[in-house]
């Protein structure tokens, strides 16, 4: 079988990852640790012990005195192991016997040796950077979860030392620089998030330690929780992290305690500020709507879309609204669903203006002292018989002190409304039913007004007959506007000169406009000015005068 050897590209690789992994066992002098110090003041221990010899462990010294022995360590025997917290690491007797020996000299004679940490917090900066630094990171526990910690780094500020910083294995260290960055035309924008740790010796984001999503940022934890010292590849670390959604959001419940703010306040304020929003808009759409049904004009056209040619008087007025309006603007460019300017949100606001309407009316009516009823029914262009409804009646005005000013007679009209039965009783039904659904009174009615037809005017078993029986000061009057129109009407069937008169003139159109030649000569005289003339006996007075044609087809 032959005999395979790896590449060259293959053994670089092998040492490198070989190289990695024996860097990351810890050194020999990582397994002990001097005997803690003591604060001679205070008789608190400063310092505790994360290891210890293998055997019995030896009794700290008494404040101000030394040792009464030198501390001595069992000689490890060939691949022996040592715990450290948690690794195990083997090492040869001679490297072992060596490194303990240099270790186990007497206090007085040899110099005092550090362990290196296993963790960043056990590394303690010197005694001024723990008073002069109340935020620093390494004073509080990994995962901040008490709201008054929090609120306590708040108040106090970031950690933020100018120098001078340790160095690491390679000669490099951090720089108050990252504490700034700068932008493409040359500003320095302060960086509020990071923050450095004296005792850590590590930069560190203080929005995220305080706020961040660790569950669903898992690499958050170096970030946040107990910061990096990779000063070689520090700036890349930090443009990744200012820009990650995580930092973002916890930027933003950091601004929120910062300001003395809730979270529900501020969902309230951007309830309100939305409230508000669609408040201003439907206020504009009801104006519009408002406008164009007190003038009698059609809301809607072919299309139902703004941008569109032919979207009818509603639309076309909010677009060009829009133009100027940037409450109207937003609306028009928002992409949601929900803009209010529908045919249903249309005719839903047509019927609540004519609610408003209506009740206003109806609470002068009920406020009235009397009022009367005029009563008519007339066929709709969909052959529907409708009954029309109009109230008369008088409103007093008062001054600012209560006193009335101004008596005013009112005639508002209430609406259709379909009927099916024309008898006497059937309409009698339908007005009272109407009234009583409006809550106006039948006792304060004191007059009626309809047409002369029977089965209103009928004096024994008409509308007004019956309505009279259940209120006898409802008195009937004929309608002024029907007496007109039938003594009209009689004047010009029954007095000949009238009759002649309108005949001629029904002639002439009727002539003229069956030809356009014949229409335009009309025009023509039509357009001939006036002629001034002085009668005798009008003591000088001008008349004007203009062709009878003209006159007559005015």
């Amino acid at each position: 079988m032959k005999r395979h050897y790896p590449s060259g590209a293959q053994k670089s690789k092998m040492r490198a990852k070989a190289k990695k992994e024996k860097a990351k066992l810890p050194k020999i002098t990582s397994l002990f640790r001097q005997a803690a110090k003591v604060d001679v003041d205070s008789n608190v221990t400063a310092d505790r012990s994360l290891a210890t010899l293998p055997g019995p462990r030896p009794s700290a010294p008494s404040p101000g005195r030394q040792p009464s022995s030198p501390v001595t360590a069992e000689p490890a025997s060939r691949g022996s192991r040592f715990e450290t917290g948690q690794q195990e690491v083997s090492c040869a007797p001679s490297e072992a016997s060596s490194d303990i020996a240099k270790v186990a000299q007497p206090a007085s004679r040899a110099p005092t040796v550090t362990a290196a940490p296993t963790h960043p917090r056990d590394t303690l900066a010197s005694d001024n950077s723990v008073t002069e630094y109340p935020t620093d990171r390494g004073k509080f526990p990994v995962d901040l979860e008490d709201d008054d910690v929090k609120r306590y780094i708040l108040n106090n500020g970031p950690c933020k030392p100018e120098g001078p910083f340790k160095r690491d294995g390679k000669g490099m260290c951090f720089s108050k620089e990252f504490y700034n960055k700068t932008s493409k035309i040359g500003c320095r924008i302060p960086r509020k998030w990071l923050c450095y740790s004296p005792s850590m010796d590590r930069v560190y984001c203080e929005q995220c330690l305080l706020f961040g999503d660790r569950p669903s940022a898992h690499h958050l934890h170096q970030a946040s929780r107990i910061g990096i010292n990779d000063w070689q590849g520090l700036f890349k670390k930090i443009k990744e992290h200012e820009f990650s959604h995580s930092h973002l959001a916890a930027c933003v419940v950091y601004d929120t305690w910062k300001n003395n703010l809730t979270i529900d306040a501020q969902i309230s304020s951007e309830f309100k500020r939305e409230v508000g929003f669609w408040t201003e808009v439907l206020t504009r759409i009801t104006d519009v709507a408002l406008a164009l049904a007190s003038r009698n004009s059609a809301f809607r056209g072919h299309r139902e879309k703004i941008g569109d040619i032919d979207i009818g008087n509603f639309l076309s007025t909010i677009e060009l609204m829009a133009r100027y309006d940037p409450v109207l603007q937003r609306l028009i460019e928002s992409k949601k669903m929900v803009h209010y300017l529908s045919p249903q949100t249309q005719n839903e606001i047509i019927s609540l203006l004519l609610k408003k309407v209506q009740d206003t009316i109806i609470t002068d009516i009920q406020n009235a002292e009397f009022y009367s009823i005029i009563m008519d029914t007339t066929q709709d262009i969909s052959k529907v018989n409708q009954l029309s409804q109009v109230f008369r009646y008088v409103t007093i005005a008062n001054d600012e002190n209560g006193n009335p000013t101004e008596v005013k007679i009112n005639e508002s009209f209430l609406g259709f409304h379909a009927v099916t039965d024309q008898t006497a009783a059937g309409l009698e039904r339908e007005i009272l039913e109407s009234m009583e659904s409006k809550g106006i009174l039948l006792g304060k009615c004191r007059g009626q007004g309809y047409d002369g037809a029977s089965n209103m005017s009928g004096v024994y078993s008409g509308v007004q007959k019956r309505i009279r029986d259940k209120e006898p000061n409802a008195v009937y009057i004929h309608c002024a506007a029907h007496n007109l129109n039938l003594v009209l009407n009689d004047a010009c069937q029954n007095i000949p000169e009238i009759k002649d008169f309108y005949d001629t003139v029904e002639r002439l159109y009727v002539f003229f406009s069956g030809s356009v030649k014949r229409w335009e000569l009309l025009e023509t005289h039509l357009s001939v000015p006036y002629t001034e003339e002085t009668m005798p006996d009008t003591m000088g007075i001008k008349i004007r005068r203009r062709p009878i044609i003209a006159v007559l087809l005015c």
